[in-house]
């Protein structure tokens, strides 16, 4: 196929059938793939027991795309960002959000009304949002430390979902939890000895299990209990 006939049938090809919006957003084409995308796969696709909540990149390199970000850890770091929640088995994605950039973020508009924040913090919203299809389901939601915190576990299990996630030690552990209690009984201890501790914040009961790695101490929480026994 010739290069300008390629470009040609490009140019017709849209990922949204509506028209312009009365107000100003530059992601306007975009959301109605998004939210039919969740519509569908809420319908379509049941997810079994695991299920991961993460951040994906969808590559561009062209710094003018609304959202545009460069985040230098991921593979491919230039794009748009979407957090998403996909099926650890079968690694299909149901759950899709772009990330909007402070620069292009929406102030009217369906879009510009996050779900749920105000009943919760905003990440614990943003979980249960992306989750929304399994309420009820208690399957269990891996996070990691960008997404996990004890807020988000608690709101996920009143949802009926469990949760396991990192915590990782910035200036200080979670406040309210044995975490720094555990990490100064590990400390100088042989690497690879695990500890588990039994928690609760509130009404809610969970589980620590850190483990003393070779440079830092690792620390999990989960909301389902643990079969991990005390020893290296």
């Amino acid at each position: 196929m010739a290069h300008n006939r390629y470009q040609i049938i490009s140019q017709q090809l849209q990922i949204s059938d509506m028209d312009p919006l009365s107000y100003h957003d530059k992601f306007w084409k975009v959301w109605q793939l998004q939210d039919e995308w969740n519509t569908h796969m809420e319908h379509a696709f049941h997810s079994s027991w695991l299920v991961v909540v993460d951040k994906s990149m969808v590559s561009s390199l062209n710094p003018q795309c609304p959202g545009w970000l460069n985040v230098k850890q991921k593979p491919h770091p230039f794009g748009n960002e979407y957090h998403t929640a996909a099926n650890r088995e079968t690694r299909i994605t149901f759950g899709l959000e772009l990330v909007e950039t402070n620069h292009d973020k929406l102030t009217e508009g369906p879009h510009a009304r996050k779900l749920l924040l105000n009943e919760m913090p905003p990440t614990a919203a943003l979980v249960c949002h992306l989750t929304k299809s399994l309420w009820g389901y208690g399957q269990v939601i891996a996070l990691d430390s960008g997404f996990g915190g004890i807020p988000a576990a608690v709101e996920l299990k009143k949802k009926g979902l469990f949760s396991t996630l990192q915590i990782k030690k910035k200036a200080h552990w979670p406040a309210g939890t044995k975490a720094q209690e555990m990490c100064d009984d590990l400390a100088g201890k042989e690497v690879g000895t695990i500890q588990c501790r039994e928690d609760c914040k509130g009404n809610e009961k969970f589980w620590l299990s850190g483990l003393d790695d070779s440079k830092h101490i690792s620390i999990m929480l989960n909301m389902w209990g643990t079969s991990i026994r005390d020893g290296k």
